[in-house]
Order: C-alpha cells, then sequence, then structure tokens
C-alpha cells in the first residue's frame, strides 16, 4: 500500500543520503536523509516542460543539501542552498528555468525576556518579491504568576517593493492575557515581534517556521 506521500506526489518518493541525480522523464520528490555528509542534488540537464521536483532535507544534523541547475538557473542562480532541518522546496521546470513554487524554511528556537508592554523583536525575516508566506510563531510565555501555550499563523503578501499583513489565520493561547506575538514591516523585512504587560517580567521561548508560495500578483 502506498503511503500518502507517495499517492499524493508529482512523481515517486526517492530517499537519498549522498548526491543525487535526478532523471528527466517524471517528477520526484528527494528526500535527503544524509546524517553526516553534504548532498548534491542535481537537477536534469534536459528537463521536460512542467517537470516538477521536490527536495525535502529530513536530517537532524547540520548536513548541507545544495541543488545545482546543471547549467540552469532556479529562480535566477545557478544552485539554491536547502536551510534548516526539515526545510523543503518544491520547484518547475519553465521551459527557460527552475522557478521555485513553494518552499518551507524552519527556524530553531528563539528566546526573549520582556519587561513591560512595549512590542520586542524576537525574529527579522528577510521576504522576496511577489509571494503569499504563511508565518508560524508558537511557543510558550513565562511569568511568576503565569504560563501559556501560544500560537499564532499570519498571511503576508509582498509585491515588487514592500510585504503587508492580510490577516491572522490563527491565534490561540490556552489563558486569557494580553501577551501577544505580532508583526512589523519595514520594506521587505519582517519582524516578528512580541508584546508582554507592563511591569511584568516574561520569558518567551518561540519557534518560527515560514512557508511560501510564488505568482501573487497584486491587484
Amino acid at each position: 500500500m502506498k503511503t500518502w506521500l507517495e499517492a499524493y506526489a508529482p512523481g515517486p518518493v526517492v530517499r537519498v543520503n549522498a548526491d543525487y541525480a535526478v532523471p528527466a522523464s517524471n517528477g520526484q520528490i528527494v528526500v535527503v536523509t544524509a546524517l553526516s555528509v553534504a548532498s548534491t542534488i542535481t537537477l536534469p540537464a534536459t528537463p521536460v516542460l512542467g517537470q516538477i521536483v521536490a527536495v525535502k532535507r529530513a536530517s537532524l544534523f547540520d548536513c548541507a543539501v545544495t541543488i545545482a541547475g546543471n547549467g540552469a538557473m532556479i529562480d535566477g542562480a545557478s544552485s539554491l542552498a536547502l536551510a534548516g532541518d526539515y526545510g523543503a522546496v518544491y520547484l518547475a521546470w519553465t521551459g527557460i528555468g527552475w522557478a521555485s513554487l513553494a518552499a518551507y524554511t524552519p527556524a530553531p528556537d528563539l528566546t526573549l525576556t520582556t519587561t513591560d508592554d512595549t512590542a520586542t523583536t524576537i525574529a527579522t525575516l528577510a521576504l522576496e518579491t511577489l509571494r503569499v508566506y504563511a508565518i508560524s510563531v508558537e511557543g510558550i510565555a513565562v511569568s511568576s504568576a503565569t504560563k501559556i501555550a501560544y500560537k499564532s499563523v499570519f498571511r503576508v503578501m509582498t509585491d515588487a517593493e514592500s510585504a503587508s499583513e492580510s490577516g491572522t489565520v490563527i491565534e490561540v493561547h490556552d489563558k486569557l492575557t494580553p501577551w501577544s506575538a505580532s508583526l512589523d514591516f519595514d520594506g521587505l523585512s519582517c519582524e516578528i515581534q512580541m508584546t508582554g504587560a507592563a511591569g511584568t517580567e516574561v520569558r518567551w521561548a518561540a519557534r518560527v517556521s515560514v512557508q511560501s508560495v510564488t505568482g501573487f500578483v497584486p491587484e
């Protein structure tokens, strides 16, 4: 019986732990499981128009994964570094180059202490133009009297010069409290900010994950 991934993939699922060359005959999902060595995934030299290749980094260790264009460009570059444990990218051959249709980049745990109700930056993201993002912030926050678990998911759209929030998709925590996560933008730079309470020391632990899809055209 096929797994869900194998049933709905753009092609067969291939698990590799070393360098690998993707064939041109069909689409593939390449899952890189290397534990101690860097890996290069080489895209086909003569891809089929519309061919889809997805690459997933499935290692908990700091093993670099590079996707090589094999003479073609990937979003204007000759290669693409897959960032972070469990990072992933979805590529399509357009006839003149490879385009990243979607990407997922996890981030490590972040910590911050707030002592008042001023928004304080815990992380800064550099966003790309003409994309739709889902930015997820989740973790725990603790004061001397209160402990909460929280999660916020923001929808963000970018045009050629700037980014803007177009809605909070999810905002949930397990206690009634004014503490919150929010976004602040400067051009294509996005600051993730945490706000505590006046006269209260709040210790935050957060994990930020980012997913995006290209092709957004502002009206």
